[in-house]
């Protein structure tokens, strides 16, 4: 049986069957099909923007659903800018007093040194440490990388938690919208434009003290 795909010499003339020619269409159309996936895949890459890669610079082994802190990107754009714009990436650590709202949560195990995924966004699993009374929110705990601790604002909104226990699993959303913070004035004189120089805290149940942010300055909403 004469091979209907076989290559073509230079000079020798072009005979295509009606079978390679429906051949080279369905390897067309196939093709198509794949460029139109790998378009939906990049729309789903978008979804999960909240997916950040990251690497373990804590020092030790961590585990899945770990809390940890972000830290500076692996590759930072004065490293290598087009590594750089690819993706949003981070070297992570323990949360320490300061953290704040730069958490996020392990996908992953993630051993010291390796690089991993985790939610820096979004909905996710974590365990929860809760006290006598429950609240909808949740916070990171300084040098505790395997649970978050339970509190009226933080940057974690609890969606659902186990009814009982110490130490819960939940369904959480990292949102940073519920993390109260006030604004200390630190001196009663106004610059020449009105405003007043400050700080902005945040308290910590835990250690009981305020926790200083960033500077910034207000204006007197009374004048």
């Amino acid at each position: 049986m004469a091979d209907r795909f076989r290559k073509v010499q230079a000079g020798q003339p072009l005979e295509v069957s009606s079978q390679a020619w429906n051949s080279f269409i369905d390897l067309a159309r196939n093709e198509k099909d794949r460029k139109h996936d790998r378009n939906e895949d990049s729309i789903e890459d978008k979804r999960q923007a909240d997916i950040v890669k990251v690497r373990n610079q804590a020092g030790v082994d961590l585990e899945r659903f770990g809390i940890v802190e972000l830290h500076a990107p692996i590759i930072g754009p004065a490293d290598n800018l087009l590594e750089f714009k690819q993706r949003a990436t981070f070297e992570v650590g323990v949360a320490q007093l300061a953290t704040g709202n730069r958490i996020a949560v392990l996908t992953e195990p993630l051993k010291a040194g390796s690089i991993g995924h985790a939610i820096a966004a979004g909905v996710t699993l974590a365990r929860v440490s809760v006290g006598i009374q429950a609240y909808t929110c949740a916070q990171p705990i300084a040098g505790q990388a395997g649970y978050l601790r339970n509190v009226p604002h933080g940057p974690a909104s609890i969606l659902w938690m186990e009814a009982e226990g110490p130490l819960r699993w939940a369904i959480i959303r990292i949102d940073q919208s519920n993390s109260e913070e006030i604004v200390f004035i630190t001196s009663n004189q106004p610059d020449e434009n009105g405003y007043f120089p400050g700080v902005v805290q945040r308290y910590d149940t835990l250690s009981k003290s305020w926790i200083s942010q960033f500077s910034c300055k207000v204006l007197d909403a009374n004048r």
